[in-house]
């Protein structure tokens, strides 16, 4: 009953369940805060990161990678105070390169990243650092050689 009300987004149903039935939102290997994750309903994963029950590590931190993966920043952002939840190597490459223009996301991801203890991310965060850099110089070399080729 839970899954259903999530994939609902029927989120009084999900407070009921959760308060008064004790419904267990680890059912079918965490489908609950997936869902939630992937729908982008910050609501019920704020309501279900609440109970100890739920891994927001689950699969490899999935729902982190699904709130990436649908730009959902409000939700990458509950996810990342919870201390289960790290980002690897792999949600960190994809994170940056889907979200390199929007400001906000990569400045969340930045912060969170200075808590981590995970250096393989820190190592991963700093590459793009430098990679941004370099296409910045790289297009401003090349605006200033083709404008010097006109004259």
């Amino acid at each position: 009953m839970l899954v259903i009300a999530t994939k609902n987004g029927c989120t009084p149903l999900v407070d009921v369940l959760l308060k008064n039935y004790k419904a267990d939102p680890s059912v079918s290997n965490q489908t609950c805060i997936v869902v939630a994750c992937y729908d982008g309903n910050y609501y019920l994963v704020d309501r279900l990161l609440d109970d100890p029950r739920t891994d927001p590590a689950y699969n490899n931190q999935m729902p982190l990678s699904l709130a990436i993966s649908k730009g959902r920043y409000d939700v990458i952002k509950r996810l990342l105070e919870d201390p289960k939840v790290f980002p690897t190597f792999k949600i960190l490459a994809s994170a940056y390169t889907q979200f390199m223009t929007d400001k906000k996301i990569v400045d969340g991801l930045e912060r969170n990243l200075y808590k981590s203890r995970y250096l393989p991310s820190m190592i991963l965060f700093i590459f793009f650092k430098i990679y941004d850099l370099i296409i910045h110089v790289h297009f401003f070399v090349s605006v200033i050689f083709i404008n010097k080729n006109k004259n």
